[in-house]
């Protein structure tokens, strides 16, 4: 158990010349969180930094700021993980707001038994509030949002994000995760954070990630899961041949 005010998460935020207001308010959102001062802040940038006011340094438990050259998202993550000194961290962007539920969250994993994963849910711009699938399989439809995870930081002693997909590392290690059962996961009803969808990973498809997304399934779930792979891809195919017909 952890001393009532020692550090509890580290806080990932990657960013490449945010705008100074959005900076700002992403900010001022996790500073206003109950449980701010047992956050770690990483802030891995890969352009210019607006000022961070010290008003919000002052209710954080420690703020680092990392520089290093823009290299992609999960570079930007798993930079910040190698200075991840808490039991959990989660990742998010600069477009992104941490909401209220995050403390009841954070609450749950101050004492007692700490699941490897806290999959808690978002409120997703344009979709709306959306959460884990009750299944373990699941993942193989839709990937769980990951700025609505909490990771135990142990998990990351032998393994980063997949840099070799520019958009959807985070599904790969959340299907070789979720898929062991050895890995404990809490689900939790609580919504921790508003996830802006005019990333670049929200417009964008990741055609190697999707290339490689049956030999994974296979991998992690086994032959069944992986037909059933292979005809949801074969299904969504001819779904979109038939879309783009009727268009032209």
């Amino acid at each position: 158990m952890n001393p009532p005010d020692s550090p509890l998460l580290t806080i990932i935020l990657a960013v490449k010349d945010p705008p100074a207001a959005q900076f700002d308010a992403c900010i001022a959102a996790i500073a206003a969180l109950r449980n701010s001062p047992r956050f770690d802040l990483v802030i891995v940038t890969g352009g210019s930094l607006p000022t961070l006011a010290e008003s919000y340094k002052a209710r954080l438990h420690r703020v680092r700021i990392v520089e290093q050259e823009p290299r992609g998202i999960y570079q930007a993550y798993n930079r910040g993980l190698d200075d991840a000194a808490t039991p959990y961290v989660m990742v998010m962007g600069g477009d992104d707001l941490l909401l209220p539920g995050l403390d009841e969250a954070v609450d749950s994993i101050a004492d007692g038994e700490r699941p490897h994963i806290v999959a808690a849910r978002t409120l997703m711009q344009g979709i709306g509030i959306s959460g884990p699938s009750r299944f373990r399989w699941g993942l193989i439809f839709r990937n769980w949002c990951q700025q609505g995870l909490l990771y135990r930081t142990d998990v990351f002693t032998t393994r980063r994000f997949d840099c070799k997909y520019r958009m959807q590392a985070d599904h790969k290690l959340n299907m070789e995760l979720v898929s062991d059962p050895r890995t404990v996961v809490r689900r939790c009803e609580d919504v921790i954070c508003h996830f802006s969808s005019g990333g670049l990973s929200s417009r964008v498809p990741d055609w190697v990630f999707r290339e490689d997304m049956p030999a994974m399934v296979r991998t992690y779930y086994g032959r069944f899961f992986w037909i059933v792979a292979l005809l949801k891809r074969q299904l969504a195919d001819l779904v979109k041949g038939r879309s783009r017909r009727k268009k032209s």
